[in-house]
């Protein structure tokens, strides 16, 4: 198992956590604290990915709010697509921004990419995850949940 599986685990027992019988979720809380301390580790890794790019990401929407407008709705400034000359002025503003950061660009491609690769390596201590039966499985069980379970022998 990878940790990119281990990631994939977790997300699947956080969107199933609260279906089926008592048996079946006992079995997803317990793997999901199996799991626990690698999830914080790599959760760790992606913001510190994340901050490298951050004050990109901040000058952008501060670009965004400016040039765009409120969608009320969504409480978010953005620029409609049909808006060009607003599209145009966001794209050769943000370029000189790109500029600015490039560094931080390059940095954040880098260190994003080793992660990549990292998620691909086997755990270290394979994880010994409790085990439920397909009979205990609740019927609304996402396929794609499904699928992991089965993979990573969680479901029998």
């Amino acid at each position: 198992m990878n940790k990119e599986d281990v990631i994939k685990i977790y997300k699947a027992i956080g969107a199933e956590k609260d279906k089926g019988n008592v048996k079946f979720r006992y079995v997803l809380l317990k793997n999901e604290n199996i799991i626990k301390s690698e999830i914080e580790a790599l959760i760790e890794i992606e913001n510190g990915i994340d901050k490298i790019i951050e004050p990109l990401n901040k000058k952008r929407g501060e670009l965004i709010k400016e040039i765009g407008s409120l969608n009320e709705a969504t409480n978010e400034y953005t620029i409609k697509p049909e808006e060009t000359e607003k599209i145009n002025e966001f794209t050769e503003r943000f370029k000189a921004i790109q500029e600015k950061y490039k560094d931080s660009i390059a940095e954040y491609n880098r260190s994003y990419a080793e992660y990549k690769e990292m998620l691909k390596e086997d755990l270290e201590t394979p994880l010994n995850l409790f085990e439920v039966k397909i009979e205990n499985c609740p019927e609304d069980l996402q396929t794609e949940s499904l699928e992991i379970f089965m993979k990573c022998e969680i479901i029998k």
